[in-house]
Formats: C-alpha cells, sequence, structure tokens
C-alpha cells in the first residue's frame, strides 16, 4: 500500500473540508492487492467487501494479476517508509510476531521503494466505482459473509480487543 500524505496529522474519512480549513489533509491513497483470491483463504474474499468506502473516499485501488503479491509496503511523502510482515490488523499487532523495517530520511531507498509500488499499480488492473457496484450478487454476498465471519473470528482470537 502506498501513501502519499503531509503527516502528522491523520487522514480522516468524512466529508471535505474547505480549502481553506487548516486541518484539511490533502492526500493520494493508492492500495495494490493480488487479484487472484486464493481459496484457502477466507480474507481474500473479505477484502474486496472493504473496497466501497476506500473507494468512496478517494482511494485508487488496483489488483495485480501478475505474479502473487504479498509485501506489506508504505511510503509516506518521501521522508518515511516500512517494509515487512506486519499487517496493520489485530492478528499481526496483538498475536503474531512480525517483523518490519521502518526508513526515516532515507529519500534514495524511500524513492525506490516508492516508484516499484508505482510501477506495481500501474501494472494492476484498476477498480472503479462502476464496476465495483456492477459485480454479481453472489460475489457481494460472498464477500460480505467472508468479511463478517472473518471479524468475528479476529474478535474471539483477540479476546474482544479487534476492531
Amino acid at each position: 500500500m502506498s501513501s502519499s500524505a503531509r503527516p502528522p496529522r491523520p487522514v480522516r474519512p468524512g466529508p471535505a473540508r474547505s480549502r481553506t480549513d487548516p486541518a484539511r489533509v490533502a492526500a493520494i491513497v493508492r492500495a495494490l492487492k493480488r487479484h487472484d483470491p486464493d481459496p484457502r483463504c477466507a480474507l481474500d474474499y473479505a477484502t474486496p467487501f472493504l473496497y466501497r468506502n476506500l473507494l468512496k473516499y478517494g482511494v485508487r485501488i488496483a489488483e495485480y494479476e501478475k505474479t502473487i503479491l504479498h509485501g506489506k509496503v508504505a511510503v509516506v511523502d518521501l521522508n518515511w517508509a516500512t517494509v515487512g510482515s506486519s499487517n496493520l490488523d489485530a492478528l499481526s499487532l496483538v498475536l503474531n510476531n512480525e517483523a518490519n523495517m521502518v526508513l526515516v530520511n532515507h529519500e534514495n531507498e524511500i524513492v525506490k521503494l516508492r516508484d516499484a509500488i508505482l510501477d506495481a499499480f500501474h501494472d494492476g488492473r484498476p477498480i472503479t466505482v462502476e464496476q465495483y457496484a456492477a459485480r454479481p450478487v453472489g460475489e457481494r454476498l460472498l464477500n460480505w459473509l467472508a468479511y463478517n465471519a472473518y471479524r468475528t473470528m479476529m474478535k474471539m482470537l483477540t479476546i474482544g480487543r479487534y476492531d
């Protein structure tokens, strides 16, 4: 996943603020996910359930079809990046042993990461609001069921600390 924003203020979902409001944050957020779901992994079917809200708030989504993509990479501006095994979810943060490398003020390396993410993003199949809305009912139901089953399982595994 790649984002470009002005830290430290977070991007908050909600109505856009006026351009003169100093708390308004300009951000470009891109999400890249592998295209072909693994039939053994409910999470691969659950993730598309989240696309509607992401698209609604301007996140550009692409599904990568060339190879299996499993890296967790984030770039913010050109002064912060992370690469590693951690997902930003309760399972990774509470239960799993994960490792990430964080780069701060290493512009040359961060530029290489950003460029690799953008190349993969451009090689991916973009998901538009219109395409997402036109999904078959069976696919929508499968995404909803997988998402809610995953959330329920995470709440049980993390003893309610998953939100």
